[in-house]
């Protein structure tokens, strides 16, 4: 008998929890504080100044993909502004397939106009832990620890730029890349009809993002 009353008395209290929180939660999404806190992964407050050696784009969700095609974007236009760097496609390669996601990075860099002389490609990491060891020591190889910049989505963005530091680089910082907002009249509601529901995208992200960095800080690689 006590064993039921206990099941019940934990059973009553969870589903009470449960609602409070998720009360809270869409209740928060009303606000800006979602948006505050999933700014909190894009955070660099340790990253160098001046003008990068390297710039790294991470590959993200491949080509296409609005992860890999606003990587590749930003990546072609922070060359533009650094054209002394080196730029580097970081994915995985493709076994089997006839061009792959990262060739297709490649692509998409000398498509906006950067020479295919200056793009390297790093293709054996298969996460952001085993992509900053290759490049470490690929790099560093001759003894040179060169500035690097990464290029990653905004909610990667820290946990990149702390497991490349693990991984040994001196120098490195990091540019969010980001959708642009469209500067126009959005009709009434705006708060509802979308910064409602990009705060509840914020919270899935926040949510992975946060679980992806504790594994990582439990293996030591950031």
């Amino acid at each position: 008998m006590r064993f039921f009353k206990a099941c019940w008395f934990c059973t009553k209290w969870s589903v009470v929890f449960a609602g409070i929180t998720t009360f809270l939660l869409l209740f928060g999404a009303l606000t800006s504080l979602p948006g505050r806190a999933y700014s909190w992964l894009s955070d660099d407050a340790d990253g160098f100044q001046g003008s990068p050696d390297i710039i790294v784009v991470l590959g993200g969700g491949g080509i296409p993909s609005e992860s890999g095609l606003t990587r590749c974007w930003y990546g072609a236009d922070l060359a533009q502004t650094y054209s002394n760097a080196v730029l580097i496609a970081a994915l995985p390669d493709d076994k089997g397939e006839e061009i792959s996601n990262v060739e297709r990075m490649r692509g998409e860099l000398v498509l906006r106009g950067i020479s295919e002389t200056r793009v390297r490609l790093e293709t054996q990491g298969l996460n952001t832990h085993q992509q900053a060891a290759n490049l470490y020591a690929r790099l560093t190889a001759e003894g040179d620890h060169p500035s690097v910049m990464l290029i990653t989505s905004e909610y990667h963005l820290r946990r990149a730029l702390k497991t490349f530091r693990k991984a040994g680089f001196e120098k490195v910082t990091g540019m969010p890349a980001h959708s642009r907002d469209v500067d126009a009249d959005l009709g009434p509601l705006v708060n509802l009809r979308y910064t409602f529901w990009n705060n509840l995208e914020a919270y899935i992200m926040l949510a992975r993002e946060c679980t992806a960095m504790s594994v990582y800080k439990l293996k030591g690689w950031m």
